[in-house]
């Protein structure tokens, strides 16, 4: 397929694609979401290894996006798109001067992005804001593709930055996506054919080391807290100094100081708010070549549940020789120390309670696929009007991470009535993902005890241009006879509503049939 002439200037044209898109990032419990971010997901019909190429090669971007490029993965290479012939009022032609800041092969790429000739203020005085891109193997040649864009600051040209890119973008993953439909991106060699892969648990900890070609080591650990916790224990001057260490300096920023002992030079690399933070490695005196630099990692938040995170560090770049497999045995051993002991402070006397709990706990999980595009679903789901086109006569919706979703059955009664079910939102991404936690059951609720305990999260997934699945998990059941008498009650009134809201786009609204 012949590459249209506008490729190589689709960042900087406003091409109106709606995919996954939002100001505000928030995750699941975090109640804090004053940070700008702007988000975007696709997912693409190919290999892993292709997406990965497409992103992080010269020929794999001229094949969607930039014609010419000088990219080169390593920490601190650069990663310069020209968009054009001729430079502009800047004295550039496009990304001139960003560089990588993090990588984890096929999963994670961090680079710098300067502005547009739009904003010509910003551009040149070389103002910069930073992406990070996500990649999950979704199986079946496809790949889920998750972008993020922050470091915005305050003003009117920041602004005009955020609108411009939040259109821009749109058409670059469009046309990531049309490619790979079409005839496929450039194929890619996959880098970890004869590799070796070993996995045992150390206390909390699992760890898996991988040898070969492309070495790495992966330490995962569940622990019973919220991620905004464990966040702050790993991101935050004070939080790091309340559990590790008391002297420990952190800057949260892109080149920033990650200090956790007097006089290290780590740095952070990149950072996404509540799902990643990359920092520059550092080793102990009796490995100087590796304590000179080439190893980097990475942090992986995922929340699951309202009180329950799964962390995961990644250790990469890492040599051949002799001095650098001592290192890499030194850290398989003492990483999981470091992270036990992070574990025990985090959770504390309750994590023995929290493992008990947890062996009982059962998930009730349902789903529906339903005839509607993604943003028909979600506003059908998440708004007033609504949700009272299909489900209930009454609704009131504060769509925010602590806000409140209010419905009453009776079409004769009032919001705030004895007959009204109030739940609390404790986690939402718009478009992917709602959760809810029963916090004013209505008068004659009969699980009084057991809902406590109990929050549901409802993820939304586009399977199609007019396709939508609808995936409802119900978390916090246990082994007790109300428990498991109130899991029965919601595993029939979801099946109930799930069958209402797909009939909602099979007739058409509530009362329209």
């Amino acid at each position: 397929m012949k590459i249209r002439k506008s490729l190589g200037r689709t960042v900087w044209s406003a091409i109106l694609v709606s995919f996954t898109s939002h100001a505000l990032a928030r995750s699941p419990g975090v109640k804090d979401s004053s940070e700008r971010i702007l988000q975007k997901e696709v997912t693409v019909q190919a290999s892993l290894d292709e997406v990965w190429h497409a992103w992080t090669t010269s020929e794999g971007i001229a094949s969607f996006f930039s014609p010419e490029s000088n990219i080169e993965l390593r920490i601190g290479g650069p990663y310069e798109l020209y968009m054009g012939k001729i430079t502009d009022a800047s004295g550039k032609r496009g990304t001139e001067g960003c560089r990588i800041l993090s990588y984890v092969p096929r999963e994670m790429l961090s680079f710098e992005w300067n502005f547009p000739p739009k904003v010509m203020k910003l551009r040149k005085s070389g103002s910069k804001t930073h992406v990070v891109l996500r990649f999950e193997d979704l199986g079946e040649n496809r790949v889920r593709v998750r972008f993020a864009q922050l470091g915005w600051k305050e003003g009117e040209d920041w602004d005009t930055g955020y609108a411009y890119f939040d259109k821009a973008w749109d058409g670059v993953l469009d046309q990531l996506k049309d490619k790979a439909k079409a005839d496929r991106l450039p194929s890619a060699d996959g880098e970890t054919r004869g590799s070796e892969t070993r996995t045992w648990v150390d206390g909390n900890v699992t760890v898996t080391a991988v040898s070969g070609p492309e070495k790495r080591q992966d330490f995962e650990m569940l622990i019973p807290i919220p991620v905004t916790k464990v966040w702050k224990a790993l991101a935050t001057t004070e939080g790091i100094r309340e559990c590790l260490a008391p002297k420990a300096e952190i800057e949260l920023k892109p080149g920033g100081t990650y200090a956790i002992w007097p006089g290290s030079s780590n740095r952070v690399l990149s950072y996404l708010t509540h799902r990643m933070l990359s920092t520059s490695g550092s080793a102990p005196p009796q490995f100087p070549n590796v304590r000179k630099g080439g190893t980097w990692s990475a942090y992986f938040f995922e929340q699951l549940g309202e009180k329950k995170t799964k962390l995961r560090l990644t250790v990469v770049g890492w040599k051949q020789g002799e001095e650098w497999d001592r290192a890499f045995d030194y850290f398989l051993k003492n990483n999981p120390v470091f992270l036990n002991h992070l574990y025990k402070k985090l959770a504390g006397n309750g994590a023995a309670q929290a493992k008990a709990m947890q062996k009982k706990e059962d998930v009730l999980r349902q789903e529906v696929e339903i005839d509607a595009p993604l943003e028909a679903v979600w506003h059908a789901f998440t708004t007033k009007e609504g949700v009272e086109s299909w489900m209930v006569p009454l609704a009131e919706i504060d769509l925010r991470v602590g806000g409140k979703m209010r419905t009453n059955y009776n079409r004769n009664g009032a919001i705030g009535d004895a007959s009204t079910i109030e739940s609390t939102i404790i986690g939402l991404e718009p478009k992917r993902m709602l959760s809810l936690k029963l916090t004013k059951p209505p008068k004659g609720f009969p699980f009084p005890n057991a809902i406590k305990n109990t929050w549901a999260e409802f993820h939304f997934e586009k399977i199609g241009p007019t396709r939508t699945r609808v995936r409802v998990l119900g978390y916090g059941y246990v082994e007790t006879e109300e428990s498991r008498k109130m899991q029965e009650h919601f595993r029939t009134g979801n099946t109930w509503t799930l069958e209402r809201l797909r009939k909602r786009f099979s007739r058409g609204p509530a009362g329209s049939e």
